[in-house]
């Protein structure tokens, strides 16, 4: 495992450095929620981004409802992204006709919290 570790580590310092990367963001279920390996991979992660000069962020669904209020589902959430990037809407209508409902939530979950982030950055 640590050897496992160790390419993960190899390739996130990679793309850092590749896409210039200066914030990450973790939605996470409450820190409650969370298990202790959980917890040490996430700081082990954490550690990695900060040595490289990110600065971390952490999420959960109460702070998407706090600065989006007209997502109180996952429905409206989706619904925000698509009105606020219109470019996802196709996304959306592909989602609605899918067999497979919401294979896509978590996409616009990370468009949120990016838009969220983007709004809140200096």
């Amino acid at each position: 495992r640590a050897a496992e570790a160790g390419k993960q580590a190899a390739a996130i310092a990679h793309y850092v450095r590749q896409y210039r990367i200066v914030m990450v963001v973790v939605k996470l279920p409450p820190l409650t929620h969370l298990t202790e390996k959980l917890k040490e991979i996430l700081k082990t992660f954490v550690s990695l981004f900060e040595y490289h000069g990110c600065m971390v962020q952490y999420k959960d669904d109460g702070a998407i409802k706090r600065h989006i209020p007209s997502a109180r589902n996952k429905e409206g959430l989706i619904g925000f992204v698509c009105e606020t990037y219109t470019v996802l809407s196709p996304v959306r209508a592909r989602e609605i006709n899918s067999r497979q409902k919401r294979y896509h939530s978590k996409m616009f979950e990370a468009v949120a919290v990016a838009h969220i982030c983007s709004q809140n950055s200096p």
